[in-house]
């Protein structure tokens, strides 16, 4: 399975050592991309049931993102969970 990064390493790397040409060859073989073109095309889903899918998709993970920044950290000692000798 091959997969392309389409952005640079770290939030402060632009990824600018990639030319664009490259970056659009790989983003026009994106998976999720192109089989949601493929059940739209067939008429399996209408682009609204996408978009509500997309808005659905969007919450959770904001639900998530908040759940996760509300949660207290690990405690110190959880290092040592799941490590076996």
């Amino acid at each position: 399975c091959k997969t392309y990064r389409y952005k640079g390493h770290a939030r402060f790397d632009p990824a600018k050592y990639r030319p664009d040409e490259e970056i659009k060859e790989w983003l026009d073989k994106d998976p999720i991309l192109r089989f949601k073109n493929y059940l739209v095309r067939l008429g399996i889903l209408t682009n609204g049931e996408v978009g509500d899918i997309e808005e659905e998709v969007k919450k959770e993970i904001e639900e998530a993102t908040m759940f996760a920044e509300k949660s207290s950290g690990p405690e110190p000692t959880d290092f040592l969970r799941y490590i076996y000798a």
